[in-house]
């Protein structure tokens, strides 16, 4: 006698209490994402204020909240590298109320630069969007003797060790720029790393130090007002704004892949219930399509992207690739 039942596909029956209970779980989930957010959601940024990442964070914020009515709190949480606070993250209880708007270093680079990590970006985070991406601009106090790549290296290379370079953090994508660029182009310039982009760039403003590796968000006006002297793009090509600025690629072959940028997206801790994971993707869509949103991210020099979860977990593993041999190339390797 033939077991009751409901056929799910050829040959395959299920019984009626499964699918009671799948009913029950579905239903579950479902109730479990439309009553998403409960409370307050934090959106943490692995960087002091004042840099792109914790620009885009803020009005990521400022627009979830106004999509779903829930406030959304940013909390910096700077240090090594990023992984304070993805580690703040990627440890975070799996509801949906816990964010992280990261950029690369955190996603990306840091697995090649640091012996050991407390988080694997790869199995403890889950991507939801990749909001955009920004060139990275090498951007100079007016005082210095350069205002084109060319003149930049040659510079360089009549001052062995005798110049700075800022950037936001060791191991960051703009950290990498400048050891890449000093490795192609056989100079010797000395890095000085910071605690974020503001801090940075105030130092290469006054004139402490000469020379920054940044995103064009923290320094856009900047160089509009004349505060500071763009340089080169290290991109593969030429930021919008910025377009009388050469990259840095078009040097010639020895530099032709140079192409390090640096980008921004959403992710929750993994374990986040998919109905969830689902709703905060659509709600970060939404916010993204907004016509405000939009120009005010281009106003940064940013490039809005906005895509899927699959789509973002395959540039993810993409760009892990490629600074993994730059990491090599340069040799940037730290002891935790």
């Amino acid at each position: 006698m033939a077991a009751s039942g409901t056929l799910m596909g050829r040959g395959t029956v299920m019984p009626r209490c499964l699918i009671a209970i799948a009913f029950v779980v579905l239903s579950t989930a479902t109730v479990l994402a439309q009553g998403w957010p409960e409370k307050p959601v934090k959106i943490v940024v692995a960087y002091p204020p004042g840099g792109a990442t914790d620009f885009l964070a803020r009005l990521l914020a400022d627009r979830l909240s106004g999509v779903l009515g829930q406030a959304f709190v940013v909390e910096n949480r700077g240090g090594a590298g990023g992984m304070i606070g993805a580690n703040a993250v990627a440890k975070a209880a799996p509801d949906g109320h816990t964010l992280l708007v990261c950029s690369t270093a955190e996603i990306a680079i840091n697995q090649s630069v640091y012996r050991k990590m407390s988080y694997d970006p790869s199995t403890d985070l889950a991507p939801i969007t990749l909001i955009a991406w920004t060139p990275l601009i090498v951007v100079a106090h007016p005082s210095l003797n350069a205002s084109n790549p060319a003149e930049f290296i040659a510079l360089l290379k009549t001052k062995p060790g005798e110049m700075n370079y800022a950037s936001p953090a060791v191991g960051s994508a703009q950290h990498l720029a400048g050891e890449y660029l000093k490795k192609i182009a056989d100079v010797d310039i000395r890095h000085i790393a910071y605690r974020g982009a503001g801090p940075a760039v105030q130092d290469v403003v006054s004139g402490q130090v000469q020379i920054m590796i940044a995103g064009v968000p923290p320094v856009i006006e900047l160089v509009k007002s004349g505060d500071l002297r763009a340089i080169a793009a290290t991109s593969a090509k030429r930021s919008p704004l910025l377009a009388d600025t050469p990259a840095l690629a078009e040097l010639g072959d020895a530099y032709r892949d140079f192409d390090i940028t640096n980008w921004f997206g959403v992710l929750t801790p993994s374990g986040v219930p998919e109905p969830i994971q689902r709703r905060i993707y659509e709600a970060t869509i939404k916010a993204l399509a907004e016509p405000t949103v939009q120009r005010r991210i281009a106003e940064q020099g940013a490039n809005l992207v906005a895509n899927t979860p699959q789509e973002f977990a395959a540039f993810i593993r993409a760009e892990t690739d490629k600074y993994t041999r730059i990491v090599g190339a340069t040799g940037i390797r730290l002891a935790d």
